[in-house]
């Protein structure tokens, strides 16, 4: 990539401008996230007794317990799921019993009871994880046979990164849910879960699938300084019913250029010390758009920007649990509880590779990649204030479409539901403004482990008058993308009216005395 061409220097002056002075809605609060493996979002949450789970916010991202839990007990993750075929849902809840950052955290499954109408705990083990900002937990069929297992991972008191797979078993209850654990594992590297495509057979319930193997990469150095990585591979042993190791491969790295006695210190330093060495811009290789990316660990913040696409993340927590890189936590800075992990591997002094876990995505991340150092002339000759700032746009409650029929649902300070004719998507929505245009972005999620739709509209009206019933509110948003030139529509975008009714509540009159 070469930095002089024109349309390459004018995408990184405007994402480096839009970069500087990013919206941030104020008093919201986002969610702790997870590392690597992410299921749900991490959030702590209330810790009252639940209502029955018929409620729209126990449902999906925003599920909330189920079962009353100890007093001063901090929920950390809370996960609806199906773990049988009884056709009710059962939940997975991870919470501690107390802040003490010591305080291991607890793995709860709670179950329905049909008879008595309500959820009841039925299995719990404490884990060797204490970190709630590192933590993750999903409900999936490792094995290939149906039957869902529990896959937790977190970080221990001491800083290594934990692994724990438990398997359904006989519980001594009869027919209650109960587990076991087929692996465990404490490292200091790196663990991925390695899925492969299985068969339609399998996907319509008429035979088994693969079992994923779990891979453990581990990197040291030897007594030369040359950096030998480990890769330990774990396969579903179907005799024994647990995880076996079958594979250990070693192999020396190869720098792709400094290779200097300051770097290798570098790698066996702190998380600090890396994420002070990375700071600045960079831009991503082998590819034909123009992307970017910009840490700014002073700040901490970790910025994305590709053509019309542009993501802004706090830097949240970051952990140094592999030899070269670090692990971070993100949290999107406009749209509240939307969080991602990052792993970040120093090639070479001038070189990261990018590895990213989403939550609810299993898709590659588009920001994933090697990205190369700019230069610092480049760093002083793009830095610069913006003209982006946040706007405000008070929207709460139920707006009709009047365009295409359904309804918008805005609720909470950023969270919406668009209900169509045929599916309901929910998110979260921000608004904030760019020079005289007023923008309201969207990310909707339409199915659990699928990629979000993201929206952007231009705000081109926004009125109030009152009616016979009340007040009426009217929003006309036209369909665009942001560009290095600006706010461009959308080919074929056709405007999209909302319009609310706010009833006037009226007075009963006191009688009359007679």
């Amino acid at each position: 990539m070469h930095a002089t061409r024109p349309l390459q220097i004018i995408s990184l002056a405007v994402f480096l401008i839009l970069l500087s002075c990013a919206p941030t809605p104020g008093g919201r609060r986002s969610s702790p996230g997870s590392l690597p493996i992410l299921e749900q979002e991490t959030r702590f949450v209330s810790l009252s007794p639940q209502e029955h789970p018929n409620e729209q916010e126990s449902e999906g991202l925003f599920a909330k317990p189920y079962i009353s839990l100890p007093e001063s007990s901090q929920v950390i993750t809370v996960l609806t799921v199906q773990l049988d075929m009884d056709g009710e849902e059962e939940q997975l809840v991870a919470y501690k019993t107390s802040p003490q950052p010591a305080t291991p955290i607890t793995l709860s499954v709670a179950d329905y009871d049909s008879i008595r109408d309500v959820y009841r705990e039925v299995w719990k083990t404490s884990l060797p994880m204490t970190s709630p900002y590192f933590f993750s937990m999903e409900a999936i069929d490792l094995t290939g046979d149906h039957t869902p297992e529990l896959v937790v991972q977190g970080i221990t008191e001491r800083g290594d990164l934990n692994l724990q797979i438990f398997r359904r078993t006989l519980s001594p209850w009869g027919l209650s849910l109960s587990y076991r654990s087929v692996l465990s594992i404490t490292t200091q590297g790196k663990v991925e879960i390695v899925r492969h495509e299985r068969s339609t057979a399998y996907a319509e319930g008429q035979t088994t699938g693969q079992a994923f193997p779990v891979r453990v990469t581990t990197e040291r150095t030897d007594e030369g300084g040359t950096i030998i990585q480990t890769i330990t591979t774990y396969e579903w042993d179907v005799f024994q019913e647990v995880y076996t190791v079958r594979a250990t491969e070693e192999r020396a790295l190869e720098h792709r250029g400094d290779t200097s006695e300051e770097l290798r210190r570098l790698f066996e330093g702190t998380a600090e010390a890396i994420a002070t060495f990375v700071a600045g811009p960079w831009f991503k290789e082998e590819t034909h758009e123009e992307t970017f990316l910009v840490l700014d660990y002073e700040n901490r913040e970790i910025s994305f920007y590709r053509e019309d696409i542009q993501e802004i993340y706090l830097w949240q927590n970051s952990i140094k649990n592999f030899y070269r890189g670090i692990s971070i936590i993100a949290q999107n800075k406009t749209l509240p509880g939307f969080s991602i992990s990052i792993y970040l591997s120093l090639q070479d002094a001038n070189t990261i590779q990018i590895s990213i876990t989403t939550p609810e995505i299993r898709d590659p991340s588009p920001w994933n990649g090697t990205y190369s150092r700019f230069t610092e002339g480049l760093q002083r000759a793009f830095f610069s204030r913006s003209p982006i700032s946040p706007r405000p746009l008070h929207l709460s409650g139920v707006f009709t479409n009047e365009t295409t029929g359904g309804q918008v649902i805005f609720s909470d300070p950023s969270r919406l539901t668009w209900h169509t004719e045929d599916k309901s998507l929910s998110g979260f929505f921000t608004t904030y403004a760019i020079k005289e245009h007023t923008i309201l972005e969207f990310l909707l999620f339409e199915e659990r482990h699928t990629p979000p739709t993201h929206r952007l509209f231009l705000v081109t009206s926004s009125k109030e008058e009152t009616v016979p019933l009340g007040m009426k509110k009217e929003l006309v948003l036209l369909p665009i993308r942001l560009t290095p030139f600006g706010v461009e529509p959308l080919p074929s975008a056709v405007p999209i009216t909302l319009q609310q009714i706010i009833r006037e509540q009226r007075e009963t009159p006191a009688p009359t005395p007679q």
